[in-house]
């Protein structure tokens, strides 16, 4: 019998805060904590998207406007940016990338904000990957060798908001997150053993299969930064993940245990990307003393990702 997925309660009418909370981004994770917030019964926040796309310079502009306005601004506690792309190798292959796109952004928003008289709490969602190679369990004060463009842009941001964080009475979180999933995930590495095992066709994947990965569900993250927020002073990072890597082959075994109709071969093609670390591990220790432990156990989780 399959143990039961343990995850964030769907029970409950969400109720609104007299407080409002914005989300900066239109990928998967910002939709993600958005879609969570609304089915939290916890009474914790009260999100909205600041635009429906943040490369669209003009929303954002009409949108940052509102999002600064007084009645706004007096009642903002949280602002989350979750500017991630979703194509890490299109960042690879611009040959004119520049590494100072999210600290341009982030500077123009938090110019809106640095006046403000009550103390905002900045969330900046970062990724595990500024460290490079984890086949160790990376915490947060060790030295960091980001091996992609994405990675050392996520880096550049971090040291600005360490930097700006100096003379603000605003408070300043890094979340360096693992891979995060839920079952609205159709693209990377689960999204195309997912197709394939719908299709019940031929998948090849790259480098060998043992490479290792830290899967964080979004309930879980959601969960991490209600639990955070109220206790950080100043500038703080946390990892934040679900504490468990698992081989890229082993998600394909977990595949095939959910969907047994899934019957073709999956092969790996030897290759091992330069921008892609081969192991990702992360210590949460530091998160787990504010009280937060994650619920969904990666491989049950996974199951339900591929039903």
């Amino acid at each position: 019998m399959r143990p039961k997925l343990i995850k964030c309660s769907r029970s409950g009418n969400y109720k609104i805060r007299n407080f409002n909370t914005i989300i900066l981004g239109n990928g998967f994770v910002a939709r993600s904590l958005f879609e969570e917030s609304q089915t939290d019964p916890s009474d914790v926040l009260s999100i909205y998207p600041l635009m429906p796309n943040w490369s669209q310079e003009v929303q954002f502009r009409k949108n940052l406007l509102s999002a600064t306005s007084s009645d706004k601004l007096k009642n903002l506690e949280y602002i989350i940016f979750a500017l991630g792309p979703t194509d890490i190798e299109y960042f690879e292959r611009c040959k004119n990338f520049d590494l100072k796109i999210y600290v341009n952004i982030l500077s123009m928003f938090l110019s809106k904000y640095a006046n403000a008289a009550n103390s905002i709490s900045f969330i900046f969602l970062s990724s595990a990957s500024v460290y490079g190679e984890c086949s160790a369990d990376k915490v947060e004060g060790e030295q960091t060798m980001p091996l992609s463009k994405y990675a050392q842009s996520l880096l550049e941001a971090e040291r600005f908001l360490a930097l700006f964080s100096e003379n603000s009475h605003h408070r300043f979180i890094v979340l360096r997150l693992t891979s995060v999933y839920n079952r609205n995930l159709n693209t990377r590495v689960l999204g195309k053993i997912r197709l394939a095992s719908r299709e019940n066709s031929a998948l090849e994947l790259f480098g060998t299969g043992m490479e290792t990965r830290d899967f964080l569900h979004s309930a879980d993250l959601f969960r991490s930064i209600i639990s955070v927020i109220p206790l950080s002073q100043g500038f703080q990072i946390y990892n934040i993940g679900s504490g468990i890597s698992i081989a890229i082959s082993e998600i394909v075994n977990i595949c095939k245990l959910s969907n047994y109709r899934f019957t073709e071969k999956v092969r790996y093609s030897g290759i091992s990307r330069s921008f892609e670390p081969l192991h990702m591990r992360v210590s949460i220790n530091k998160i787990r003393s504010f009280g937060f432990s994650p619920l969904v156990v990666p491989k049950f989780g996974l199951l339900e990702y591929f039903e």
